[in-house]
């Protein structure tokens, strides 16, 4: 590093692409870099030093490491998802906390998949059988789920109280050969996500703000893209008829079709709610079912329209559309500050992922520096980590 009295030797192109990497606009970087905007614009031109001062900002604003700000060009990147969330709508920018959490994906994206070629054990070869928007969903997901293996039976046995019908479709995921991650986003910006990349283990990020009933529908709406051979970011929601509007309806079907089978939902209508009419179903009646399949009221209400048995769907979509006004309430962290570095990191990658890292470690497959490096942590951080995983599987469901 230059002293403090001589300018950094900077390249103005990678501080431009390290600035839309995060996703800040010239004016927002400006105010968080206490500079002036006509200063930044002079320094990305190549017009204007960079002092010392405003370098060790730009580290932190731009959450980059000095080796990388200081690159003689832009490095290789992995192009950001399609943006799903409006349906073609115009909309803003992810924002810069949704753009982090892709980009910590990326990472692990990329650190799985280097483990892999490493280590054949460590994660299957995902054999995604490709699918259309000219596919029947229903029948794509029929399929899917035999995939799967996972029965009507065993999902009413899981607790919904719980996150325990996530984690058991997540570790069978995560089996087939797809990483799955919990991220911390704004919740409002964005549900889910999917990422591929030729030779990469392909990845689904699921908000960790969203509630526990509804991540599932996440999950499995972005296996649809997956499916599809998208990689997406999406908020679930869209009305119009354009042809990124008919994907996300495409893999809102897939995802419903998946986790609430047509027959299967018609036979607990008959044995649970009985043979009522379209009008006299109650939100009662809807939670009940959602209950017995363990997931959102909201996604329910939507099937059980789809499949023509009552319209709860929008004679209550007040209520219902309440679940995507309201993101998951946080228990508090207490006085600590929030949770420890190894549950964050055990919450995100979840059990199965864990044990990949873990068991290459036993195996000297990776020493500990690397299994630290895969899950950015610090040597007793990954202790730790080991410990928090050993016991989540002790603790798991059989």
């Amino acid at each position: 590093m230059p002293s403090r009295t001589q300018p950094v030797p900077v390249t103005p192109a990678v501080l431009k692409w390290a600035r839309e990497l995060r996703g800040y606009s010239i004016g927002k970087a400006a105010e968080l870099l206490k500079v002036s905007r006509t200063l930044l614009e002079e320094i990305e031109r190549g017009d204007s030093p960079v002092s010392t001062t405003t370098f060790h900002r730009m580290l932190t604003v731009y959450q980059q490491t000095e080796s990388v700000l200081l690159l003689p060009n832009t490095p290789d990147w992995d192009p950001w998802p399609q943006d799903f969330r409006t349906g073609g709508n115009l909309r803003a920018a992810l924002l810069p906390e949704t753009r982090m959490a892709i980009r910590e994906a990326r990472r692990y994206q990329h650190a799985m998949s280097d483990l892999r070629e490493d280590y054949a054990e460590a994660f299957a070869k995902a054999s995604l059988r490709a699918a259309t928007i000219e596919d029947d969903p229903e029948d794509t997901a029929r399929r899917e789920r035999r995939r799967f293996g996972l029965t009507i039976a065993e999902q009413r046995k899981w607790h919904l109280t719980t996150d325990e019908p996530f984690r058991m479709w997540r570790a069978r995921a995560q089996a087939l050969g797809i990483l799955v991650l919990l991220k911390s986003m704004p919740w409002d910006d964005c549900r889910g996500i999917s990422l591929r990349g030729n030779g990469l283990i392909p990845v689904i990020i699921v908000n960790s703000n969203d509630r526990e009933a509804a991540r599932s529908f996440t999950l499995f709406h972005e296996y649809g893209h997956l499916l599809l051979n998208e990689s997406a970011a999406c908020i679930l929601q869209s009305e119009n008829q354009t042809r990124q509007a008919r994907i996300e309806r495409w893999c809102n079907r897939f995802a419903a079709a998946f986790l609430m089978p047509p027959d299967e939902v018609r036979e607990l209508v008959a044995l649970h709610i009985g043979d009522k009419p379209r009008s006299h179903w109650t939100l009662a009646n809807v939670s009940r079912l959602a209950t017995l399949l363990k997931v959102s009221v909201t996604s329910m209400a939507l099937r059980l329209k789809e499949l023509d048995i009552t319209n709860v769907y929008d004679t209550e979509a007040n209520i219902l559309f309440r679940d995507r006004r309201e993101p998951r309430k946080n228990k508090s962290s207490g006085s600590s500050g929030g949770p420890a570095p190894a549950t964050v990191r055990l919450s995100e990658v979840g059990a199965s992922a864990a044990a990949v890292v873990l068991r290459a470690l036993s195996n000297r497959a990776i020493d500990s520096r690397q299994a630290a490096e895969i899950l950015d942590l610090g040597a007793g951080q990954l202790r730790e980590f080991a410990s928090r995983a050993q016991q989540q599987s002790r603790d798991a469901p059989p």
